[in-house]
């Protein structure tokens, strides 16, 4: 039998671990949510009772915009049909990004009414990251229920691209 300290510290204790590549790694105990957004950025927590809901959210990825945005408006202003074509390719690559990727992240919802987003990464529908991250969710959603967090709709209400 354990010790009162030792069931303390073995609930502390990760008994899932997720890892998405280039450092993004979840990982979950019975008292606490972690996660690394990356190799440069340090660690996080939330303790589980503290969680009121968790979500996927998904959608385009709208920062590709930026450039092709730029490119429209350089396309105004440039005469050379080289340059103008350049451009033109670039613009709608921009645009093709935009509509063909999506941002995927887990919503977390506070008891004390604040929101925090885990990015987990950007892909395309059959992209491998994409696969792991939706596998990564299944089993992180299922945990997460038994160790009582509501969980939310999977994508937003609004999210005009549907489940994949």
């Amino acid at each position: 039998m354990q010790s009162r300290r030792d069931q303390l510290i073995d609930s502390y204790q990760p008994f899932l671990e997720v890892n998405l590549g280039r450092g993004r790694q979840l990982l979950l105990s019975q008292r606490r949510l972690e996660w690394t957004e990356g190799p440069k950025f340090r660690r996080r927590a939330v303790e589980i009772d503290c969680l009121e809901s968790v979500r996927l959210t998904r959608r385009a990825v709208w920062e590709a915009l930026l450039p092709a945005a730029a490119c429209l408006g350089a396309l105004a202003l440039i005469q050379r049909w080289e340059v103008r074509l350049f451009l033109s390719a670039l613009v709608l690559l921009g645009v093709a990004a935009c509509i063909l990727q999506k941002r995927y992240a887990l919503q977390l919802s506070l008891c004390n009414g604040n929101r925090l987003e885990i990015f987990l990464g950007i892909g395309t529908r059959r992209a491998a990251i994409v696969q792991r991250i939706e596998s990564s969710w299944s089993t992180l959603s299922e945990e997460l229920s038994a160790l009582g967090v509501s969980l939310a709709p999977k994508f937003n209400p609004g999210d005009t691209a549907g489940p994949p």
